[in-house]
């Protein structure tokens, strides 16, 4: 993180994508550290970005299962696509910006 944050001009932002591909525990969602989950990537940001930094979680259970099936985009609905559901990211993604 001190790498990416020092390889910015001022003014200028980093954006990052993770797989998460894992059920976040419903009892401790902000708590699962360990692995690339919001929280996980919450917890790398605040203590190395000192700027403003946000987080997104993409996914849901059924987009995982077609992730690990192989499904290709085209055959999934765009309902299944565009529902969030935040016990099962799929991707996350981080943009912080360097002032």
């Amino acid at each position: 993180m001190e790498n990416c944050y020092r390889g910015l001009r001022p003014g200028g932002t980093l954006v990052a994508t993770a797989p998460s591909l894992s059920r976040v525990s419903p009892s401790y969602p902000g708590a699962d550290f360990w692995r690339f989950t919001p929280a996980g990537i919450r917890e790398l940001f605040v203590s190395r970005w000192p700027d403003t930094f946000s987080i997104h979680a993409f996914g849901n259970l059924r987009a995982c299962i077609g992730f690990l099936i192989g499904q290709v985009v085209a055959e999934v609905p765009e309902i299944v696509l565009d529902h969030r559901d935040p016990h099962f990211p799929l991707t996350v993604a981080v943009k912080g910006r360097k002032t």
